[in-house]
Formats: C-alpha cells, sequence, structure tokens
C-alpha cells in the first residue's frame, strides 16, 4: 500500500472509530491531522472544529487546526488559534515558536521575537525557537544578532540544514561570500537537494563575473 493508501486507510478507520463513539474529539482531532497531510484543508477544519465543539479545552485541536490555516494562507486566524492553544496551556513553547513563524511571514518581526523568547524561557533548548528569532532580527536589519542565533540553532541541532543556509544568507547580504558560501556547503552536505545550491550557484557566477 502506498502513502496515500495508508493515509485513505487511517481515514476510514478513524470514521468507524467516530462512528462507535459521536463524542470522542481526539478521533477528529487526529482525523483531522491526516487530511491536512492530505491536502483536504477544509474537512480537515471541520474535523478541528468538531474535536473543539466536543472539547473546548483541546489545545491540540486549536494548534493543529492553526497549521492548517498557515497553509491556507489565513495568517490572523492562525495566529488567533496558538493564542487559544496557549490560553490553555501557557507552558506550550511549541505554540509560541510556530506563533511567531507565522508573524515572521506577517512581517511583525518584535511581535515573533517576544514569542520566541517566551518558547525560550519555557524550553531553552528549542532550536527551532532560536532559528526563528534568528529570522525576525534577520528582518529587522540586525545582522550580527541574528547570526548569534543561528549558530545557536545550528550548535543545538547540528543537522538542520535551514540554520545554515539563513546564517548564509545573512553573511552574503553582509558581502561575506566566502563565509556564505562555506555556510551553504554545510546545509548541502546536510541535505543534497537544499535549495542552498542555487544561492551558491548566484555567488559563484558572480565571482566568475568578478574575475
Amino acid at each position: 500500500m502506498d502513502a496515500i493508501g495508508k493515509k485513505k486507510a487511517a481515514v476510514n478507520s478513524f470514521d468507524r472509530a467516530i462512528s462507535l463513539n459521536l463524542n470522542d474529539a481526539h478521533c477528529y482531532s487526529n482525523k483531522g491531522n491526516i487530511l491536512s497531510e492530505m491536502g483536504k484543508n477544509e474537512e480537515a477544519l471541520a474535523c478541528y472544529n468538531e474535536a473543539i465543539l466536543l472539547n473546548p479545552d483541546s489545545g491540540d485541536a486549536y494548534y493543529n487546526k492553526a497549521h492548517t490555516l498557515a497553509e491556507m494562507g489565513r495568517l490572523e486566524e492562525a495566529v488567533d488559534c496558538f493564542d487559544k492553544a496557549i490560553s490553555i496551556d501557557p507552558n506550550d513553547a511549541g505554540s509560541y515558536n510556530n506563533k511567531a513563524y507565522i508573524l515572521n511571514i506577517m512581517g511583525k518581526s518584535e511581535e515573533a521575537i517576544d514569542c520566541c523568547e517566551k518558547a525560550l524561557h519555557i524550553d531553552p533548548s528549542y532550536a527551532l525557537a532560536y532559528f526563528n528569532k534568528g529570522n525576525a532580527l534577520k528582518r529587522m536589519g540586525k545582522y550580527e544578532d541574528a547570526i548569534e542565533y543561528y549558530d545557536k540553532s545550528i550548535s543545538l541541532d547540528a543537522g538542520y540544514a535551514d540554520a545554515s543556509y539563513e546564517k548564509g544568507n545573512v553573511l552574503s547580504e553582509m558581502g561575506k561570500k566566502k563565509e556564505a558560501m562555506d555556510c551553504y556547503e554545510k546545509a548541502i552536505n546536510l541535505k543534497p537537494d537544499h535549495y542552498a545550491l542555487n544561492n551558491k550557484n548566484v555567488i559563484l557566477n558572480e565571482m566568475a563575473a568578478s574575475k
């Protein structure tokens, strides 16, 4: 059975479980996760809404609903759902971090930094929160500070190619092309099909043109 077949089977399994217990919020939420993975976002939202209706204190349902809304480009609604998840569990570092990611996309860098700091207060070893704070600082033009946070992210998760890639982008903006190339190489070594390859080729072309 291929991946799509397995997902369809999982949806059918949750449907059977729900038919046996119409008040099982957890099953609705899990079914929503599978539907979201299949790209059936509207159906996924319906499942999360049903889970929330059955259990208004389901932080997981709000968290997962937020991700689906973000996938659909409904960013303000996604932030609202992360806020709801946080109100249910104030120690949910993941919701703070993911809210920061969305705020970065929306250009709200200072709010994103605040969320990252809250996530890191809860979990000081949260590599993704350091990465997202680095992204917010980069957007604000605070390049040296951004590099510091990318380095922290890399120190906590040496296999995280995106951190090396974004550090390379900052170094490139600072005119440090050789150091940027080194970062892109690290990202490519970790993930050979990483889009850092495009940035590396841009710098190589620039260096060739300048000779």
